[in-house]
């Protein structure tokens, strides 16, 4: 009888410890993707003008091949976000909304990830690394990338350049972040159509 009572306290104990363990759940994960805007072209191109892009993704950060969505908060260190994750591969959907937007600036459908495979060739060829896809700890996505653009020959028309696109988040939720994140690879796809174009006309 009193190693019922003893116990008593015990298995009280390990019910209420038990209970509270059931009630605090991880909250559920939230998903976020890059979008394309609806884009309007500046200058429509003839018939028969129509060129074929090839775009190279040749480089992308391993801190970025995760889930999570990340947060630098200094320059030595980032916080990843274990609930707010990207749908798919950042560096999957980075390249498909480049590709997007490129396709809508250049006012041709023929954008094609690179290298061009088979017969098709590419008129223009444009290769990116990408070396920072965050937001920083002043709420402001920063797209840091270094880019080239070869012609079907292989020769350089736009020599390696590197561009640095900053957005700032309209507020600090992590819809705007993946917002900013979407607007600063459509200000990288307005540079690299504006180089290409003058490529063309030289």
């Amino acid at each position: 009888m009193n190693n019922r009572r003893r116990r008593s306290p015990i298995v009280r104990s390990i019910a209420l410890a038990l209970l509270f363990t059931g009630c605090a759940t991880t909250p559920p994960s939230k998903f976020y993707v890059l979008s394309a805007p609806s884009l309007e072209t500046a200058t429509p191109s003839k018939p028969g003008e129509t060129p074929t892009i090839a775009v190279t993704l040749i480089g992308f950060p391993d801190y970025l091949s995760r889930a999570q969505m990340v947060r630098r908060t200094s320059d030595n260190s980032i916080a990843v976000a274990e609930t707010h994750r990207w749908a798919e591969p950042l560096r999957t959907n980075f390249l498909r909304v480049l590709l997007e937007n490129i396709s809508a600036l250049a006012d041709t459908p023929a954008v094609i990830p690179g290298p061009a495979r088979g017969s098709q060739q590419a008129d223009h060829t444009v290769s990116i690394e990408v070396s920072r896809f965050d937001v920083g700890s002043d709420n402001v996505v920063q797209l840091v990338t270094r880019w080239s653009i070869s012609n079907n020959r292989g020769e350089s028309v736009h020599p390696t350049h590197k561009s640095v696109t900053s957005v700032p988040v309209r507020d600090d939720t992590y819809d705007a972040i993946a917002a900013a994140h979407s607007l600063a690879v459509t200000e990288l796809s307005r540079e690299i159509v504006d180089a290409l174009k003058q490529a063309r006309a030289d």
